[in-house]
């Protein structure tokens, strides 16, 4: 149905819009279209896209995954939990940020090699503060078991969830 209705209009579309799932129930489920893959390559084209020559507004949720957490849990997350952890780890923001969202997405523990492996340009030591600091910042994290358990498919199901809401609502 959303297809349907975007045809109607003018805008940078390449491909239909689909929502990939997950193997397993409730998990992955983000909705896509092969023009978002431009974002790979930090050129800023969807900020500059017009639907029917009108401006669009890109809605983007910093540390949306920690943000649907914190909020699944009542627990109480800073306005920049990515900042508060590299300050406390001695690293940057972006170096967090790297860790977090890989130790989102691991199914176990057991996948704490591969993500340090993968993240060559950061130290192992590095990664165990950082996800220490983490523990400091957000001991919910810790409580509820939610690092290197494969939450991050979850989330971006709900993610999913959510636009496929938004499109029926417009």
């Amino acid at each position: 149905a959303y297809n349907n209705f975007m045809s109607e209009s003018v805008w940078a579309k390449k491909a239909p819009t689909n929502r990939r799932l997950g193997a397993q129930q409730y998990t992955s489920g983000r909705v896509y279209t092969h023009y978002q893959n431009i974002t790979q390559r930090r050129i800023p084209i969807r900020q500059q896209t017009l639907l029917n020559g009108e401006k669009v507004c890109e809605v983007d949720f910093k540390t949306n995954h920690l943000w649907l957490l914190s909020s699944f849990f009542s627990e109480a997350l800073p306005d920049d939990p990515y900042t508060e952890v590299a300050k406390l780890a001695g690293c940057s923001r972006e170096d967090v940020k790297r860790v977090l969202t890989r130790c989102l997405g691991a199914e176990s523990r057991r996948q704490l090699g591969n993500i340090k492996y993968s993240l060559h340009d950061i130290s192992d030591i590095l990664i165990d503060e950082i996800i220490e600091r983490t523990y400091t910042v957000m001991p919910w994290l810790r409580k509820h078991e939610l690092l290197l358990k494969g939450v991050g498919s979850k989330l971006q199901f709900v993610e999913g969830e959510v636009a496929m809401k938004m499109f029926r609502w417009a």
